[in-house]
């Protein structure tokens, strides 16, 4: 997932490997997956 993550920051296209799509697409559906998201952490103080 974090590599999944950086290639779409850094624009590349992924249309290429639906299997790795489509296994991202399961994984975001469960809850701790999608907590530990990067958009979604914040660094603690």
């Amino acid at each position: 997932m974090p590599q999944l993550y950086t290639a779409r920051r850094w624009g590349i296209d992924l249309g290429t490997m639906p299997r790795i799509t489509a296994i991202e697409a399961a994984l975001a559906l469960l809850p701790d997956v999608d907590a530990a998201h990067p958009d979604r952490c914040t660094p603690e103080s």
